[in-house]
């Protein structure tokens, strides 16, 4: 094999070609100054990969400096052509075909002397562009085409991705042919991988220890080279360590960063103005639990578990942070059944001072939180449309609105009272009079807003609650028939002293009693005493008694 060097291009007489030590590149320039390896060849010229026979070398040429005439006596030079004007020699030919000595030292001392005397006597050339001695790279023994348009295509799909993705690089992110360290049985030690390797770059939530992409290419044969074109999506890929088993290598000879090059993880870039919508929170801790924030309408209800502002929600690429002069408020909220349909049909929606109620978006999972951006000095919260009411819950601290539907809102709504007595009662009408002593059962009692049965009726105030309590008698005169007091005979006396009326709210001839308390309440004593006076007969309990009623607070 010939060493390395420029020698004349197979293809253009006019032009030499860099020959690397084992196959021919893309480097070219043109021949009007030889190439010390073209000069000193002493060997067969290398073969064209693509199997043309080599071409052969030219004589080094050395001009002069145009229309000067040689000296009286001076010998021609070889391979130098002759003056205009000056008369040949006799049987000399133009051309000199005699290679020099091939000694470096005095050959690379001839032809730069030479190139400067002539630059300095003809004033005409004030640079020269030499072509940049890249390292070889093959694809599966194939030299590669235009390996730097290869990389710059990637680059720009690179770039493109970084911008889609908020990402993060710099002038230092480039992409690389991957070299294997160890090469496969076969292969050549020009080789490459078949995929490109970029960065560094960084995306939202990454880790500055995987900072580079592979890009895959696709490879055609064109023109006896591999025609690499890098895929244009990278939808699916992400970020990685350079394995120890490459090394990465360019055309231009720039090597990789340190590290990162510089890069930190980006942050996550803002979210839309006035956003909702339901995400898992991602990096950001969860915001503190709450208790008792609960609305409970007639059809169906809501508990905001727990609430508080955040910094950032979601993510790597869904990953957002609050928008400019607004807040974000994350809370997780839990569906509750109604107080009487149950059948869901309230609307349950999110507020901010100043702008209409917007409903609540969708859940999809339990991992999932309610994320709001608003002004910092906006009131938000929680709405509950249901039944003729409209509840609502202060964001992000839970508190009741003043509207709420109090009792709804308790965990502890019902007592057991488990109690019978006896009720002495004096009967006087126009006939005479009679003593019987009525047997009373009070089984339990029951806090609510809508009462069981009777869901027309409800407290004046969504302040209050319906206390009843299920109390009936019998008498011994009547056998297998049960009763009802009549609202005149029983009071509910509260802890301040207070009594308050019952009120019977069933239908003509039937008796179902019920109390108009506050929706706080706890204890209270159920009495049954007085008169009252039913057709001609007047009815007194001779005797007061009384039921307690405890239902535990909260």
């Amino acid at each position: 094999m010939a060493e390395a060097g420029w020698y004349p291009d197979p293809q253009d007489p006019n032009a030499l070609q860099f020959w690397d030590g084992q196959r021919w590149t893309a480097n070219r320039q043109p021949a009007t100054f030889a190439a010390p390896h073209a000069a000193r060849q002493q060997h067969e010229p290398p073969r064209q990969p693509w199997g043309g026979q080599p071409t052969q070398a030219l004589p080094p040429v050395v001009p002069t400096t145009p229309g000067r005439p040689q000296a009286p006596g001076q010998p021609q030079a070889p391979g130098q052509p002759q003056a205009p004007g000056q008369p040949q020699s006799p049987g000399q030919p133009q051309w000199s075909a005699p290679p020099p000595p091939p000694v470096r030292g005095r050959l690379r001392l001839w032809f730069a002397g030479g190139l400067v005397a002539v630059l300095v006597a003809a004033g005409l050339i004030t640079w020269l562009v030499w072509p940049s001695q890249t390292t070889a790279l093959t694809y599966q023994g194939t030299t590669i085409a235009a390996p730097g348009t290869v990389l710059q295509s990637a680059e720009s799909t690179v770039k493109k991705l970084v911008a889609d993705r908020h990402g993060a690089m710099n002038e230092q992110s480039r992409c690389y042919f991957s070299k294997p360290t160890k090469r496969p049985s076969g292969a050549r030690k020009t080789d490459v991988d078949d995929h490109l390797t970029c960065g560094p770059v960084l995306f939202v939530d990454g880790d500055p220890a995987n900072a580079y992409l592979a890009v895959p290419f696709r490879s055609e044969n064109a023109g006896g080279k591999a025609q690499l074109t890098p895929t244009d999506s990278l939808a699916d890929v992400e970020p990685a360590a350079v394995p120890d088993s490459v090394t990465l290598v360019r055309p231009d000879g720039k090597s990789t960063p340190s590290g990162t090059g510089g890069l930190s993880v980006p942050k996550p870039p803002a979210a839309d103005k006035d956003v909702l919508t339901a995400a898992q929170l991602g990096e950001t801790s969860p915001p503190p639990a709450l208790e008792g924030a609960t609305m409970i309408g007639r059809s169906s209800g809501v508990t905001v578990l727990a609430a508080g502002s955040i910094d950032r929600y979601g993510s790597g690429d869904d990953a957002r942070s609050a928008p400019a002069g607004e807040q974000l408020i994350a809370f997780k909220v839990r569906t509750e059944s109604g107080d009487v349909d149950k059948n869901g049909s309230a609307t349950v929606s999110v507020a901010v001072a100043g702008s209409a109620p917007r409903p609540l978006p969708r859940i999809s999972g339990p991992d999932d939180y309610v994320v709001v951006a608003a002004p910092t000095s906006a009131a938000v919260s929680l709405q509950l449309a249901d039944g003729g009411f409209t509840q609502e819950l202060s964001l992000p601290d839970g508190k009741p609105g003043a509207g709420n539907i109090a009792v709804l809102a308790r965990k502890h709504r019902t007592a057991t009272i488990g109690k019978k007595v006896d009720v002495p009662v004096h009967l006087r009408g126009a006939d005479g009079s009679a003593d019987v002593t009525f047997h009373a059962s009070a089984a339990i009692a029951s806090l609510d807003f809508w009462v069981p049965n009777h869901t027309d009726r409800h407290p004046a105030s969504a302040a209050n609650a319906m206390l009843s309590v299920d109390l009936d008698y019998t008498d011994p005169h009547s056998p297998g028939h049960t009763y009802g007091f009549d609202p005149q005979l029983l009071k509910l006396r509260l802890p301040d002293g207070k009594l308050v009326a019952a009120h019977n709210i069933a239908a003509a001839g039937k008796i179902f009693n019920v109390f108009e308390v506050p929706a706080d309440f706890t204890s209270g004593t159920l009495q049954v005493a007085g008169s009252e006076t039913v057709g001609s007969v007047t009815l007194t309990i001779t005797h007061a008694v009384g039921f307690a009623i405890a239902i535990p607070a909260g």
